[in-house]
């Protein structure tokens, strides 16, 4: 049987931030750096060609 995760604990605002800055601080400690991204680029890569949306899953019969 699978185990189960344990919940972490709901933290405060200053605490999420605390918790944040250190794990940031840890990052650039081992060495890594952080890319900052210019305001409206994005990660979409369009190639793949253009996507139907079927917005009414309704089947329509035809009759005839």
């Amino acid at each position: 049987m699978a185990k189960k995760a344990k919940r972490q604990p709901i933290l405060s605002s200053a605490d999420a931030r605390q918790t944040i800055a250190k794990d940031v601080q840890a990052f650039l400690a081992s060495g890594k750096k952080i890319q900052k991204i210019p305001a409206g680029v994005s990660g979409w890569r369009g190639n793949t060609g253009t996507r139907h949306i079927v917005l009414n899953k309704a089947k329509k019969s035809w009759s005839g």
